[in-house]
């Protein structure tokens, strides 16, 4: 039996629009859950709080709640506060490539919620980036770049693909903008990585979380080092 697909609106872009001042821009696709109820905080990834977490691991001087604070929810609107100050003070704005989207009810891995001809993308980022001082762009994972590739191909000359850990330059708007394409913060994100996998042979304790905290603390270091 086909099971009922839900819309998913995105709730947190209109509110958090780039800002003129920023420098950096982290970039994810859309919550994997239509219900932000039960979110550990609610703001961008506040469902699993994943990539808060590898960051206040990486810079343990943030003043942001570590995983433990938040994970019976009773700080939801205390811990999005902190986190959009911390952002703020470092000029890193967020947002997500996808505005609207439709998923199967009971499918909560992200990669498995889109359905193309119902998805609505995040274009505003074209003139929104623009009108800001973005140097750097962050995405958190392979399937965030390909939603970045069908919003920007049309501006600008970079490759349809790329992998975990990527570093490309992107000529826009007269000025160049350096493009990361992160490992996913999510922990279904170790599903595929070659990498890690590969340092996991070494290190047979070594958890995915644990293997992206110096990745995170090498590439968010001139934002989030001082």
């Amino acid at each position: 039996m086909s099971k009922e697909h839900n819309i998913i609106g995105h709730r947190y872009i209109d509110e958090n629009p780039i800002k003129e001042d920023s420098k950096a821009l982290i970039l994810g696709t859309i919550y994997p859950s239509k219900d932000t109820a039960d979110f550990k905080c609610d703001f961008f990834y506040g469902n699993d709080y994943t990539i808060w977490e590898i960051l206040q691991l990486a810079f343990p001087d943030l003043d942001i709640f570590s995983y433990d604070e938040v994970q019976d929810g009773s700080k939801k609107t205390e811990s999005a506060d902190k986190i959009k100050a911390m952002l703020d003070k470092h000029h890193i704005a967020i947002s997500d490539t996808i505005l609207a989207t439709k998923r199967q009810d009971g499918v909560e891995r992200s990669k498995d919620l889109y359905d193309e001809n119902e998805t609505i993308y995040n274009t505003k980022l074209v003139e929104q980036i623009k009108n800001s001082k973005i140097e750097t762009i962050y995405l958190t994972g392979t399937s965030v770049y390909q939603k970045f590739y069908k919003i920007f191909k049309d501006h600008v000359n970079i490759p349809s693909t790329a992998v975990s850990q990527s570093s490309i330059s992107m000529n826009f708007d007269n000025r160049n903008i350096e493009v990361i394409v992160l490992p996913s913060p999510s922990e279904s994100g170790k599903r595929g990585n070659t990498a890690y996998h590969e340092a996991k042979k070494q290190d047979e304790k070594l958890t995915y979380q644990e293997w992206c905290v110096p990745i995170y603390r090498k590439v968010f270091k001139k934002y989030l080092g001082e």
